[in-house]
């Protein structure tokens, strides 16, 4: 049996992947930093300042701690993907969402009357408490550099995660500070402050870290050197296969396919 193609799927990978490995700075200084990093940092420093930069919401850390050629891959593959896609079907899905971001913002009032949304077995006052930061993050993404087939041709990961990555983060800490915690337990930010992360041993290419996080027994992890960055060993050993894997995905985008999708796609939209 033929596998189906579905597009919206594969849409989803090829936009979160380069922020599925976590007040940021001015997008054009994150850009900056993200193709110039610091020196090199050894494996516990490595950890810190990805936990570090994720819990403030500076997004460019997530790319910084990249090697080189896995920010390549990155890039290559949202760049192979927008020579595949048909562009009146992905723009028209931006577009659309875009609207929808506006509508929801704009209308919110008038949503939240609406006896579906009053029917949910959730309180009115939680509804419009996570409205404001769920809406910021689809209105950041839908209007991001990944909103158009030619921004996706110019796509640089580092400039994402510095602008998009950055927004998207402060909402979902807005978003994470309303779920309400147990007495004395601490938040999801204010524990990643507290993280602290050692060096346990390193012999050559690989280092043991520990990362503590309160409340939480300790754990350790196995880094390996690659391209002077310090990255998760389980990272190292899982790239090549899943850029495999995605090639591969892409490979199958046949025009065909996406030309048969491309009326059900629009229809719907």
């Amino acid at each position: 049996m033929k596998k189906s193609f579905s597009f919206l799927p594969l849409l989803v990978l090829i936009v979160t992947l380069p922020i599925l490995s976590g007040c940021g700075k001015p997008a054009e200084q994150g850009a900056q930093e993200a193709a110039q990093p610091a020196k090199p940092l050894g494996p516990a420093e490595s950890m810190q300042a990805l936990i570090d930069g994720v819990n403030n919401q500076e997004m460019q850390a997530v790319w910084n701690f990249l090697p080189g050629s896995y920010q390549k891959d990155v890039n290559g593959l949202v760049h192979e993907f927008s020579t595949k896609m048909d562009p009146e079907m992905y723009n028209g899905t931006f577009q659309t969402g875009q609207r929808i971001a506006k509508l929801l913002k704009d209308k919110k009032e008038y949503i939240l009357k609406n006896p579906m949304i009053e029917g949910l077995p959730v309180p009115q006052e939680k509804v419009a408490q996570y409205w404001a930061p769920t809406v910021g993050i689809l209105a950041a993404i839908v209007n991001s550099d990944v909103s158009s087939l030619d921004k996706l041709k110019t796509f640089d990961g580092g400039k994402f995660l510095s602008s998009t990555g950055n927004q998207v983060a402060k909402d979902i800490v807005s978003f994470s500070d309303l779920i309400p915690t147990k007495e004395g337990e601490l938040s999801l930010s204010e524990k990643m402050k507290q993280t602290k992360v050692s060096v346990v041993s390193t012999e050559g290419d690989t280092a043991t870290i520990k990362i503590e996080a309160p409340g939480e027994e300790p754990k350790e992890q196995v880094m390996v050197k690659v391209e002077e960055k310090w990255i998760p060993k389980t990272l190292a050993d899982k790239w090549k296969d899943q850029m495999e894997d995605a090639h591969k995905q892409l490979a199958e985008l046949t025009p065909e396919k996406v030309t048969a999708q491309k009326e059900q796609t629009l229809a719907g939209l």
